[in-house]
């Protein structure tokens, strides 16, 4: 079985960060921010063995596959070779489309 490797653009990164810090200052605890870290991660398992899982559509005029953590958020990724890469990781309730 192959296995993919999960690497995160910086942009998704600090849109990672972003959420995260967001939700603990907001609910003045780090609880849901650990379940949205936890969901992430369990989904990076998920792609490790299974990349093409997400559904295929087009955002921000590219191809991208997109799954939904917690179902509050958009989490959007390309496979290249054997690569996984996050693209963008967004609320939402901030999507506009």
């Amino acid at each position: 079985m192959q296995i993919f490797k999960i690497e995160w653009t910086n942009n998704a990164q600090r849109e990672r960060l972003d959420i995260l810090k967001f939700w603990k200052e907001h609910n003045l605890s780090d609880e849901y921010s650990r379940k949205i870290d936890r969901e992430i991660q369990s989904l990076e398992q998920i792609l490790s063995i299974n990349p093409f899982i997400g559904v295929l559509r087009l955002y921000k005029g590219r191809k991208l596959r997109t799954l939904f953590p917690l179902r509050k958020f958009s989490l959007y990724y390309i496979v290249q070779g054997d690569k996984v890469i996050i693209v963008n990781l967004i609320s939402n309730a901030n999507l506009k489309e």
